[in-house]
């Protein structure tokens, strides 16, 4: 999957491209913010319960965000676009 998903980079747009360092970028944020309260010894497990389901819930819809980008182009697209710029590559190296 993940092969298939570095292929989808190039065919991507400028402005996929950044949403998903975006969705990355954020999604790191708050496994951070998860990992702090965890280890809060100030907050109750009922209230890092919830912060953390908050901060999942979030987690999940920029996942679904990336998903809709991801499976934006069909995997026959992708592999032509992908042959097609090996081959130039090829040419190139001639």
């Amino acid at each position: 999957i993940l092969s298939k998903d570095i292929k989808k980079v190039d065919i991507l747009t400028t402005t996929e491209k950044k949403a998903l360092v975006t969705v990355d970028k954020r999604n790191g944020e708050f496994n951070k913010q998860i990992e702090n309260i965890k280890n809060d010894p100030n907050i109750t497990d009922k209230q890092k319960q919830r912060e953390i389901e908050v901060l999942q819930n979030k987690i999940n819809k920029n996942n679904g965000r990336k998903e809709t980008i991801l499976t934006k182009y069909n995997d026959a697209l992708v592999e032509a676009n992908y042959q097609k710029m090996m081959e130039n590559t090829r040419k190139l190296k001639r």
